[in-house]
């Protein structure tokens, strides 16, 4: 039997037959991370249900790590913060502002002085709010997204305006108006946007 097919067959049925030992000591199994890299599009099971939708592949950011946007997240808006004079701004590495919104998301929940509106959507440590051109690369590849999560009955991303995890100042945040030609603006911390989580896989 041809190799890859029978990694394919493997793959199909690995979490019910097969552990990580026996399926990495195997000389067959040398190009295993190489076939099976997460693509655009690419499903990431958890405990075998289809959770997340991989937007990237990573290349287009220096940490070089696949990003998950979340298959079932009901489209509700929200204020950035629930109070308009929160005052906290964090100035965080230049890559976490703009590219790790996983990082962001941790500074952020942490402050005990930020009345986030959205913090209690972070139900656990794999879940965040993604940076502003986490959100650009969703947008631009929104069609594909939406058909994905469609063909597995997800809840579509709508063509509307986003909340990033990334501030600007005290005072706001940047936002972004979902499409193919992605619309990135500022907006005040008290006024409403959609929020999407995504999954970091690593969690």
């Amino acid at each position: 039997m041809n190799k890859y097919i029978k990694k394919l067959i493997n793959y199909i049925n690995y979490n019910s037959i097969f552990d990580d030992d026996e399926i990495f000591k195997s000389n067959d199994y040398d190009d295993y991370d190489e076939l099976f890299k997460p693509t655009l599009g690419s499903i990431y099971y958890k405990d075998k249900i289809p959770f997340a939708v991989c937007i990237d592949e990573g290349k287009r950011f220096n940490d070089k790590k696949e990003r998950y946007v979340l298959l079932n997240n009901e489209n509700n808006i929200f204020t950035w913060t629930t109070n308009k004079f929160d005052t906290s701004y964090h100035l965080n590495n230049i890559n976490d502002i703009y590219e790790n919104g996983y990082n962001n998301t941790n500074i952020l929940i942490n402050d005990p002085n930020l009345n986030l509106s959205w913090k209690n959507l972070i139900i656990d440590d794999s879940l965040y709010l993604p940076s502003i051109n986490e959100l650009k690369i969703l947008s631009e590849n929104l069609n594909k997204i939406n058909n994905v999560i469609e063909n597995f009955n997800g809840d579509i991303i709508l063509n509307e305006y986003y909340w990033s995890s990334t501030e600007y100042n005290v005072n706001k945040v940047y936002k972004i108006k979902m499409g193919k030609e992605p619309y990135i603006l500022l907006d005040n911390k008290y006024n409403y946007n959609y929020i999407r989580l995504f999954f970091n896989s690593d969690k």
